[in-house]
């Protein structure tokens, strides 16, 4: 049995250690120290059951054992070792699986960016957060300025009720009207802008929210490369 918790002292804390490495910290410890103590607690607790049944195992079986744990050790040591690989296949695995879903990549030149997929309709659709809510949004390079559908307004606490919606927009259905106001921040992934005009749409003017230029006018550049967009900061 401890033998067992001791492997999942192991394995937690490795995959703590791959999944959490962009922090530095981990439970308020650097990252080499708590990988340190995580060793240390697992190869004690080895150590103490292997002393108290050594008696119950043969030879034969503490020589298996401990070459299993090597093997185990070495393994948690080479995935931490890599930790920045596999830490760019998850988030290459987890975009495919939602496409609207922001993935922080390195671009060529070795700086940070944010890349997104087309959805199955064609459309780059990112997930943006505003005022701590996530909001679905279509990049739209034909929108001068974020407009945000009424509900979508709503969903991010903007009070819409003392909106003036005296702003004449062209959308999908047609003529309609928007009001002006203007929000904090609004992040992409790793991505924020702060201090950004946006639009709010009268109810029924629009039925998808827009990411658009006065959002990646502030980007260094943003790019389309077949079925992805890269936008970087």
């Amino acid at each position: 049995m401890i033998t067992w918790i001791a492997l999942g002292i192991l394995i937690i804390g490795g995959l703590g250690l791959v999944l959490s490495h962009d922090a530095g910290t981990i439970a308020g410890m650097a990252s080499d120290d708590f990988a340190r103590i995580v060793a240390a607690v697992a190869l004690l607790l080895w150590i103490g059951a292997g002393f108290f049944g050594r008696a119950r195992f043969s030879a034969f079986k503490a020589i298996k054992q401990a070459v299993a744990w090597t093997a185990i050790a070495l393994g948690l040591v080479l995935a931490y070792s890599y930790r920045e690989d596999f830490n760019g296949i998850y988030h290459r695995i987890v975009t495919e699986l939602n496409p609207s879903r922001p993935a922080a990549v390195v671009t060529e030149s070795g700086g940070d960016a944010v890349q997104v997929l087309r959805d199955a309709a064609g459309h780059f659709v990112v997930r943006a957060e505003i005022n701590g809510s996530s909001v679905p949004m279509l990049v739209d390079t034909g929108a001068s300025s974020i407009v945000l559908s009424t509900r979508d307004a709503e969903r991010v606490r903007i009070g819409v009720e003392g909106l003036s919606f005296i702003v004449p927009v062209q959308t999908a259905n047609g003529t309609g009207f928007a009001a002006r106001t203007r929000i904090a921040a609004i992040a992409v992934g790793p991505i924020v802008e702060r201090d950004i005009d946006i639009l709010v749409a009268s109810e029924g003017a629009l039925n998808q929210s827009l990411l658009g230029m006065n959002f990646l006018n502030r980007l260094t550049s943003f790019s389309v490369s077949g079925d992805r967009l890269v936008m970087v900061p």
